[in-house]
């Protein structure tokens, strides 16, 4: 009787756990595709600033 009555208050728990688990799973995946997204803007930065030296250089 005590064990059932544990293993029903664990299963409320374990399910917590999970979706807690799910929704920090979720934020990772967000902060990694927000990395993603800043590390292509910056390249295209980059890119766009090495083609503005390369004509400055051309001009000279």
């Amino acid at each position: 009787m005590i064990r059932l009555v544990i293993k029903v208050e664990l299963i409320p728990l374990n399910s917590e756990l999970l979706e807690i688990k799910g929704n920090i799973n979720v934020e990772v995946a967000n902060i990694r595709n927000e990395i993603k997204d800043s590390e292509n803007r910056l390249e295209q930065r980059l890119t766009r600033l090495e083609t503005l030296i390369e004509g400055i250089r051309d001009k000279k």
